[in-house]
């Protein structure tokens, strides 16, 4: 069984995250975060490496350190996690950058939202 984790500030996302899961993973169990430091508690609770893949927004809570608190989420969870297993998702316009940055890789919200592929999945699933 893989195990997914998605951190974002949205419910919307993470139900969406959600319904397209079953289309990359057979059996999954699927655990989610409202903010940065909820999704830091979580992994922090579990062992090393525990989640198999990790998706978190950029944009979430504004009282991190860092500006973005995605980027705090994730400097925080790397003595933990494998950078291969995280992936940033966001509508932020530099998202590649700062995905370089961390090392880990990207998908921007809006290929989602824009993808005719998804949108058919979705009504279907509502």
């Amino acid at each position: 069984m893989k195990k997914i984790f998605a951190v974002d500030d949205h419910i919307e996302w993470l139900n969406f995250y959600k319904s397209i899961l079953p289309e990359y993973f057979d059996d999954f169990s699927y655990t989610t975060a409202m903010s940065a430091k909820e999704g830091i508690k979580t992994v922090d609770a579990h062992p090393d490496n525990y989640f198999d893949f990790i998706l978190s927004d950029l944009e979430m809570e504004t009282d991190t350190p860092e500006k973005c608190a995605g980027m705090y989420f994730i400097k925080n969870i790397l003595h933990k996690t494998d950078k291969k297993k995280i992936t940033i998702i966001s509508a932020s316009f530099n998202i590649d950058s700062v995905a370089k940055e961390l090392g880990v890789k990207f998908i921007a919200k809006r290929s989602l939202v824009y993808n005719p592929y998804l949108i058919k999945k979705i009504e279907d699933f509502s």
